[in-house]
């Protein structure tokens, strides 16, 4: 069923104040615009001009009275309206000088065009001092009208607007606030009203007779509160706070008592005034939902809408003044100003992208569409009116704008990282594209770093698609890695090593070996291999000196045949093979066996192992040869030592050959023989060889830890796994 439209009538217009008046049903010609002071004839008004002099004056002799039938001292002040309630077709002003003034209001049908009429039924003087009437408050099933004058408490009756008897309603003194329980209909027969007197709130219970139901002694005094059953929200001197009733009476105050938000506290102004903050106020806008006003601390009101358990609900309500008034300093090129007000207002940041044309249509589907952002007509049309910020700024302004704008960001950003982010949830990824963009434009190049690496909701296809297209191709290759597709940032960095494209922020080699070797090289995968393919092919110099920087998983894993034709190129085949033996390649035992032909071919170049060791054999009958070259670092040395390594895996026939091919390793060739098994050929190439020590462990003692007998059972054990194999 579709609801009714409300519709906003004037019920009340030019009433006044004196008693003549009373009864009187007055048609009162249309007037301009008033204030509600004015409306309701406790300020004079200039005169009406119209045709009907007597309408005219009619119009303006309530106010006359007033001046007439008042005191000088009242005189002297002008008369406001502070607080106003209505029940039923009457209604209840409370002014500043301590009346209360009534009125009768009859309202025409809603389809005719007659105004409504009103009758000033009384005023009545509460004879409080002239204070001025706080609060309102009525219960008509009651026939009690409560209220507040100054810092007292009183019960008069709705119907004729007179003191109820102390002895059913007693007069309360030292009264800050008042309120009534929201949760019961006013209507009833019986209603709590929460009263805050000094450092103390008491419940009571307002039927036939006014009675005390609870009371708890508080620390500071109340500015505000609201009550809605067991709940009462209030603003005292220092927080606001939300007290559970039932709780308080079972457990006490401290298990009862939430504090939420500080209060505004009073402050120095530049020329050292003191400034005191607006009252604060509560109220309650659902069941157990209480709204409070506070200041931020810029100056800046925000609505707060929280739950009897201190929950926040809704999000934060903001005045629009403060984007309306940046908008017409940004009209003006008062940036600074403008910056301010934006933030002090919340500035919805997808509505100023729109100011800047290129950085929305950068932003493009991130953003809604203008229309759909809600705000003010008022400010709305500043937006029209602006259009392009940039076309409207100077030269020398065009830097300050992109400034504007990214200096907002960063606020927003901030913003969006509270408890109560002011903005919608779909402006995050919109704030961190942006941001990225400008960035990279002005140079920020620190704060572009930690903006894409830590922390952010950037949009890797619309920021990495600009940045290309601008040749920034390095902040690209972040954009992409911080997102994990490390292959397209690497593949920009080749690029760039490759001098495909340029861009002076890349630190070259350097940071890219850096880089493969720290977050690449964390792993073992086909990422740092397929780079380190690259390599070689690119700077073979630069991937020899980070060979041995590599994992020995990483190694294990390389096709070798891709790569050692390039090592060859610059001498370092033997190192690299070095390097895949040490990792245990899979292919170890082929590399193995062409490294020892290698140093087989070198070591037979010289005898000066075999003329040294003969003159140390000579000192120490028990020397070995493999224990004499040890100590030496030549490829002679190497190769004994690989040769009688027992986890060496190598084609020992094809090694067998080259040594024999050699002609002068006696002992190798004793090595090798041993390996495969043949004990008696190797005692004799140990004997022509000179190494007595060693035939005779390898012939008498073939079970020592020394003897090459154990070459033997390895070489059988190695046989035996591949056949498993």
């Amino acid at each position: 069923m579709e609801e009714e439209p409300y519709i906003v009538q004037t019920l009340v217009q030019g009433l006044a104040l004196d008693e003549s008046s009373r009864g009187k049903s007055v048609e009162w010609p249309k007037p301009r615009r008033q204030s509600l002071s004015q409306r309701l004839g406790f300020q004079a008004t200039e005169r009406i001009q119209s045709d009907n002099d007597d309408t005219a004056s009619q119009a303006s002799e309530g106010a006359d009275s007033v001046d007439r039938s008042s005191s000088p001292a009242l005189r002297a002040r002008a008369i406001r309206v502070e607080c106003v309630e209505m029940c039923g077709t009457n209604v209840y002003v409370g002014t500043s000088h301590g009346h209360i003034v009534q009125y009768t209001i009859n309202v025409p049908e809603l389809t005719s065009d007659k105004e409504p009429e009103r009758v000033c039924v009384q005023s009545v003087d509460l004879k409080l001092g002239g204070k001025r009437v706080e609060q309102l408050i009525a219960l008509p099933m009651l026939n009690r009208l409560v209220v507040l004058c100054g810092s007292t408490l009183v019960f008069y009756t709705l119907s004729d607007l007179r003191a109820v008897s102390s002895n059913s309603a007693p007069t309360i003194k030292g009264v800050s606030c008042v309120a009534c329980d929201e949760r019961v209909d006013r209507t009833s027969n019986g209603v709590l009203l929460c009263v805050a007197r000094m450092r103390e709130i008491s419940v009571y219970f307002v039927g036939a007779d006014v009675r005390l139901e609870q009371q708890v002694m508080i620390e500071y005094s109340v500015a505000s509160l609201c009550m809605y059953g067991n709940y009462v929200c209030l603003a005292d001197t220092q927080t606001y706070k939300v007290l559970d009733l039932a709780r308080i009476r079972s457990s006490g105050l401290d298990q009862g008592q939430l504090e939420l938000l500080p209060t505004q506290q009073p402050r120095r102004d530049e020329a050292g005034r003191v400034v005191r903050p607006p009252r604060p106020r509560t109220l309650v806008v659902g069941p157990n939902e209480f709204m409070f006003l506070t200041a931020s601390g810029d100056d800046t009101t925000l609505g707060v809408i929280v739950t009897a358990r201190g929950e926040a609900l809704r999000g934060t309500l903001q005045f629009p003044a403060y984007p309306v008034a940046g908008m017409v300093c940004l009209k003006n090129m008062q940036l600074d100003d403008a910056l301010l007000y934006f933030q002090r207002g919340h500035m919805d940041p997808r509505a100023l992208l729109y100011l800047y044309p290129s950085h929305a249509e950068y932003a493009g589907p991130l953003l809604v569409p203008f229309a759909h952002i809600a705000m003010a007509p008022t400010l709305r049309q500043l937006f029209y009116e602006i259009g392009d910020l940039q076309s409207i700024a100077s030269p020398e302004q065009q830097s300050q704008t992109e400034d504007l704008l990214e200096q907002y960001l960063e606020f927003c950003r901030t913003q969006m990282n509270t408890n109560e982010p002011p903005y919608a949830s779909d402006a995050v990824p919109v704030i961190d594209t942006v941001l990225a963009r400008v960035y990279a434009d002005n140079m920020r190049h620190a704060k572009f770093s930690a903006l894409v690496q830590g922390p952010n909701s950037v949009v890797g296809d619309i920021a990495c698609a600009y940045l290309e297209s601008a040749h920034k191709y390095y902040s690209c290759s972040l954009v992409y890695m911080a997102q994990g597709d490390v292959r397209s940032g690497l593949d920009l960095w080749r690029r760039l090593l490759e001098g495909e494209v340029s861009d002076e922020r890349f630190g070259g080699m350097a940071e890219y070996l850096e880089y493969i070797l720290g977050d690449l090289g964390d792993g073992v995968g086909h990422g740092l291999v397929d780079e380190y393919y690259w390599l070689v092919r690119h700077d073979v110099e630069a991937s020899r000196h980070i060979l041995g920087c590599l994992a020995d998983d990483t190694v294990a894993v390389l096709d070798a045949d891709r790569v050692v034709g390039d090592m060859q190129a610059v001498g370092a085949q033997r190192e690299f093979i070095e390097r895949l033996i040490a990792a245990n390649h899979t292919r170890a035992p082929h590399f193995t066996t062409i490294l020892l032909t290698a140093y087989v071919a070198e070591a037979a170049q010289s005898t000066d192992a075999e003329s040294g060791f003969q003159s140390a054999q000579a000192r120490d009958l028990g020397l070995t040869f493999q224990s004499y070259v040890a100590s030496e670092h030549s490829s002679r040395a190497r190769l004994v030592e690989m040769l009688g390594a027992q986890r060496s895996v190598f084609d020992a026939p094809k090694v067998l050959a080259c040594i024999e091919d050699a002609g002068n390793l006696g002992v190798e060739r004793a090595m090798v023989l041993a390996r495969l098994g043949r004990r008696d050929e190797a005692v004799e190439a140990l004997v022509k060889a000179g190494d007595y020590a060693e035939a005779e462990m390898l012939l008498l003692r073939p079970m020592a830890r020394e003897s090459l007998a154990r070459l033997a059972k390895q070489d059988a054990s190695d046989k035996a796994t591949d056949v498993a194999r």
